[in-house]
């Protein structure tokens, strides 16, 4: 029986390559189950291919599928009755390794993944599979029937969730960035994976220039005319902001006999939409769920389901935070509240600084207006703008506060109260730029969502301006929106970093 730590495999990479590891509890005696994976008239009860060779080290091995007559080679690796027996299939390795134990015995496996064969992208189908296979082998030492997998789909998915192989990435550009996404489609047929994207009939009249077909698209973006389509192997189309072209979709289809068929979509995105990337990936990471679902036989074609809203907000918030735009909240020293921001910035120190303290800089991003004299102890005064005031619905007696500069390193460290309110600016050359971290300290935890949402909107407004860019949007409308991701910010507080 199988022990609950050891039903899950686990995927690591160890020398640049993906390795699967498995663990089996069995109530068997180690001379049983190694007759199980060794001999091959046990092996054609569990093993996924017929297996014929000569059980030493160095002899030549050979698998063959039912209903293949194409048969492929390995060699033995390992062969240490009844201990270890390891062997390379085509350009990957497979271990097995049998301990005694109280009751009966471990079983350690491990699959060592070839880019030739699918790489850690098939680590997810694989893994079901060796799931299967083991179920298959226990039946079979306890002497009962083969239990078949109920749903192969359910833990592919589950898998690909644990291992993170669904997840995209964001890979820089000349003007902006690229999200991609590639997921691995097993062996399912192209024509009918570009069917699902597209629409059962809409082939017909897809080309250039016509609108998108809405199974390639979502709601968390507007999609413009079809730019390139090559059935079944890619659609592209426009994506737009405002009216306007702001970049492209592309779904490129693959079909590999051993590396298996994949998907790879892309999303460009211009640096000036950057606060986009996180919901994009959220709603591509979603769209490609259901997109493999439909696949492997959950057809959504005539009737889809309600889009899971909450599976996208959940996504978002974790590319959100991946990509270092969530804002941290930690237990200050104090004990009052620390609001914690990390920045990339293109731009070296220097500048980064001009724009923290010149009082015309500030203007174009900074909640208030206020005058920094640098040097430590020099007073204070902060007037909110209007935007804010309206924002945080203040009057307008309660709308200047004092504070005092209590940190000044030029060009490093700047930080100043403001009211009861500790601000910290903390800047670190980087080889294209420099690293700010934004520290805001604050004692009223009810308050936390609403500083979470408006210094983020601040920051982005911060790096447009330092990088030139006319911002066509509200900082504080962008405020309202990122209110959603800060609403829970106060449900667990870890200690101060």
């Amino acid at each position: 029986m199988n022990t609950v730590e050891s039903a899950w495999a686990s995927l690591d990479v160890t020398g640049g390559q993906a390795v699967l590891r498995l663990e089996r509890k069995l109530a068997h005696p180690v001379e049983k189950v190694w007759r199980a994976i060794t001999n091959p008239a046990e092996l054609v009860h569990w093993f996924p291919a017929r297996i014929d060779a000569e059980l030493k080290p160095g002899a030549t091995m050979r698998f063959t599928f039912d209903g293949d007559d194409e048969s492929t080679t390995g060699e033995v690796i390992e062969f240490d009755p009844p201990k270890v027996f390891a062997f390379s299939w085509n350009s990957e390795v497979l271990r097995f390794e049998l301990v005694p134990a109280e009751s009966g015995c471990l079983l350690y496996f491990t699959h060592v993944h070839s880019e030739q064969t699918g790489g850690r992208r098939a680590a997810g189908r694989n893994a079901a599979g060796w799931d299967a296979c083991f179920a298959s082998l226990e039946a079979r030492l306890a002497g009962t029937a083969v239990v078949v997998a109920e749903n192969m789909l359910d833990r592919m998915a589950a898998y690909i969730e644990r291992f993170g192989l669904g997840e995209g990435e964001v890979c820089p550009s000349s003007d902006g960035s690229v999200l991609r996404f590639e997921r691995d489609l097993v062996w399912q047929p192209l024509s009918r994976a570009f069917a699902i994207l597209i629409g059962q009939d809409c082939e017909r009249y897809l080309e250039p220039g016509a609108a998108a077909p809405p199974p390639a698209t979502h709601d968390y973006l507007t999609a413009g005319p079809v730019t390139e389509v090559q059935p079944p192997h890619v659609l592209a189309y426009d994506w737009l902001h405002d009216g306007a072209a702001a970049g492209t979709v592309r779904f490129e289809f693959t079909a590999d006999p051993k590396v298996g068929h994949r998907v790879v979509l892309t999303q460009t995105v211009p640096a000036a939409l950057a606060y986009l990337r996180a919901t994009a990936l959220a709603a591509w990471h979603t769209h490609l769920e259901l997109f493999f679902a439909a696949l492997f036989g959950e057809d959504r074609a005539e009737d889809r389901p309600p889009w899971p809203a909450a599976r996208t907000e959940q996504l978002s918030r974790m590319y959100a935070a991946r990509l270092g735009s969530l804002g941290e909240l930690h237990a200050a020293a104090d004990g009052r509240l620390a609001l914690r921001f990390e920045r990339m910035l293109a731009h070296p120190p220097e500048r980064v600084w001009q724009a923290l303290t010149d009082a015309g800089a500030l203007r174009a991003w900074f909640p208030a207006t206020v005058d920094i004299e640098q040097r430590e102890g020099a007073p204070l005064r902060f007037e909110l703008t209007e935007e804010a005031k309206l924002r945080f619905a203040l009057p307008d007696e309660q709308a200047t506060a004092e504070g005092e500069i209590t940190a000044l390193e030029s060009h490093r460290v700047l930080a100043y109260t403001w009211a009861d309110e500790l601000l910290r600016w903390e800047l670190t050359a980087t080889e294209h730029g420099c690293l700010l971290v934004f520290t805001t300290v604050f004692g009223n935890l009810e308050v936390a969502a609403d500083q979470g949402a408006s210094w983020h909107a601040a920051l982005e407004m911060l790096e447009a301006c330092l990088d030139g860019r006319d911002a066509d949007w509200s900082q504080w409308e962008r405020a309202e929106q990122l209110s959603a991701d800060y609403a829970d910010i106060g449900h667990t507080i870890p200690a101060e970093r």
